[in-house]
């Protein structure tokens, strides 16, 4: 508990430069660890299988769209989707 009102007060006094300059540099740092995504082997047979079966493909995501999409391309996948 203790940390949710450290979390609180925290919020409470936030500067927005402070926030903005902050947001900024995990934005950029969200942005770079796309190279770090790897793909599980033998996911481009299934989704072939799946396409080739008449299917319609879609993404279900916790991340924002650009960095969504800048996985799919890092990942060739960009076909499917």
């Amino acid at each position: 508990m203790h940390h949710l009102r450290f979390v609180h007060r925290r919020l409470q006094r936030r500067d927005d430069a402070d926030h903005d300059r902050i947001l900024g540099k995990f934005k950029e740092r969200y942005q770079e660890a796309v190279h770090l995504t790897l793909i599980y082997p033998g996911v481009k047979q299934a989704l072939d299988a799946l396409v080739q079966g008449g299917h319609n493909l879609g993404t279900c995501k916790y991340k924002p769209t650009v960095p969504c999409m800048d996985v799919v391309k890092h990942l060739d996948l960009e076909e499917y989707f």
